[in-house]
């Protein structure tokens, strides 16, 4: 239990020390002075990269909802590659809804219930 304590420790510090690095980034630097004009360039580009990051998953509902509308597009007959590429198919292959047929996927018939 030692082990897995000082495991998690050291995680955190490393993530502290991550954390200290970025702020360390956002502040001015000594004697520069920019005149109340905000941010510098590289602030705001790091902002927007740790906001691209930071990806807002639906859960739920919303979830299998997305799921059913992305399975209604696929046919039981005809093969079809998803303009976006095969990206989040692979739990549908996993678990039965999706089968992969010679140039594309088809719609298998298990049902897919949205509660």
């Amino acid at each position: 239990m030692r082990d897995d304590l000082q495991a998690l420790l050291d995680f955190h510090e490393r993530a502290a020390l991550h954390i200290r690095a970025v702020l360390k980034l956002l502040e001015p630097a000594a004697g520069q002075d920019n005149g109340g004009a905000g941010p510098s360039p590289a602030t705001d580009s790091l902002a927007d990269i740790l906001k691209a990051r930071v990806v807002a998953r639906p859960r739920g509902k919303t979830g299998r909802a997305a799921t059913a509308k992305l399975l209604e597009g696929f046919d039981l007959v005809t093969p079809r590659v998803p303009e976006h590429g095969a990206q989040g198919l692979s739990p549908l292959l996993r678990h039965g809804y999706l089968k992969w047929k010679r140039n594309g996927y088809v719609r298998t018939a298990k049902p897919f219930i949205v509660k």
